[in-house]
């Protein structure tokens, strides 16, 4: 028989020290020149091949945003305006990540897409608990919604949105990244009538302006012995794939939305 101890109980086991990473740096990646923040159009976000560890499971969009009125006047302290849950993410139409020219996963209408993922996966503990705009629209959330825009309304209201958030390879691959050309894809919609809601339903009276937009990512620093043996693994190639969500024997899926009101 084996006699099982409570690990609190275990005060002579050896302590164990993890080296394997000597620190970890915050890197900003901003679109490439020529996107337009609020414009309908495709906004880049490039890095070119090059020696670093990245760890993209961790990374996020970091997104500074004003409300105003549709022609940019500021709003009325009448105008009872909010956001809709996940509004940020209903300024895409579109989101794409490719490495090396390859297409990873190709995202319509992201914010539909991770509305309906975040209602299935995410526990309510979440609500009002996190940075990316994630609030339930129950009776009791509305004005507490209201009276939190409100006081934004002449100042800067900021995201910062997971990449899990966004893409499913994100999520299942935690893992670093190493000599890789990335790009990061979004595309501006043309309107934010799916991010705001305003007290008056007969008629849309504000909008989001993006003033800051940022990819924001971990870049991982392993120890010098560490970085040999991940270079081995490079070199040789056999460091394992990119894994996500797919149909088994498929090599590449396609989900179709169909919406209905």
């Amino acid at each position: 028989m084996i006699e099982a101890v409570d690990r609190i109980l275990v005060v002579d086991a050896p302590i164990v020290t993890d080296t394997s990473i000597q620190k970890e740096n915050l890197i900003s990646v901003f679109p490439s020149s020529g996107s337009s923040l609020n414009q309908h159009g495709e906004i880049n976000f490039v890095i070119e091949t090059c020696g670093q560890y990245l760890h993209l499971h961790k990374s996020y969009i970091y997104l500074e945003v004003e409300l105003s009125k549709l022609d940019d006047a500021a709003l009325a302290e009448t105008d009872e305006v909010s956001l809709t849950n996940n509004a940020p993410m209903f300024l895409f139409d579109r989101a794409t990540y490719s490495m090396d020219g390859v297409q990873v996963e190709n995202i319509m209408d992201p914010g539909r897409a991770s509305l309906m993922k975040g209602l299935l996966t995410y526990s309510s503990t979440m609500n009002k608990q996190n940075t990316f705009g994630w609030i339930l629209e129950t009776k009791d959330i509305i004005t507490y919604k209201i009276n939190k825009y409100t006081k934004n309304r002449k100042g800067t209201i900021t995201f910062c949105i997971p990449l899990t958030h966004i893409f499913g390879f994100a999520e299942c691959y935690n893992k670093i990244v190493y000599g890789r050309k990335h790009q990061l894809s979004l595309y501006r919609s043309p309107e934010n009538k799916n991010s705001i809601v305003s007290s008056d339903a007969t008629k849309f009276t504000a909008k989001m302006n993006i003033k800051r937009l940022q990819w924001i990512i971990p870049k991982i620093v392993p120890s010098l012995e560490m970085q040999n043996k991940l270079l081995n693994i490079f070199e040789s190639n056999n460091s394992k794939a990119i894994i996500s969500l797919m149909v088994i024997g498929n090599s590449h899926g396609r989900w179709v939305q169909n919406m209905t009101k």
